[in-house]
């Protein structure tokens, strides 16, 4: 990606990052105090990620050491999006087909308006495989 094998998200408000030449950088969720929710990163691109682990290392500091406390506002969840996929596949076909082929507009202006990126994809993807049953290859959630 643009950011590396490794990309260090801070929350940090946005009129406080600079991108090296002394202007404001690009708006992104990442850099605000807001919490992020279950998501895919780069829904917009083709070929989307097939697999990504963020995860804070460092939570906040509670009064007895311990967290998370009620203050504490960082908290790490994981979700197996393909276990979902086919757990719905399973319990609400109807939904499923529904996922997998209504596509839906995913578009990243770049924060400032001026680049765009899109792609036009249902949320699940799916793919036959070598022996001719479909498969999900690829998630897009962005809320």
């Amino acid at each position: 990606t643009e950011w590396g094998e490794v990309f260090n998200v801070k929350t940090v408000p946005d009129a406080q990052i600079l991108d090296g030449t002394g202007k404001k950088a690009m708006k992104d969720l990442a850099y605000t105090p807001q919490a992020i929710g279950f998501h895919v990163d780069n829904p917009y691109r083709d070929q989307i990620p097939s697999f990504q682990l963020l995860h804070a290392i460092e939570h906040c500091t509670c009064p007895d050491g311990l967290g998370p406390c009620p203050s504490c506002s960082v908290v790490n969840y994981a979700v197996d999006g393909w276990y979902v996929a086919e757990r719905l596949r399973e319990e609400d076909p109807e939904a499923f087909e529904l996922l997998t082929t209504v596509p839906v507009r995913f578009e990243n202006n770049g924060g400032d308006g001026g680049t765009v990126i899109f792609a036009v994809k249902p949320m699940i993807e799916l793919a036959h495989d070598s022996g001719g049953e479909q498969r999900v290859v690829g998630i897009r959630l962005s809320p």
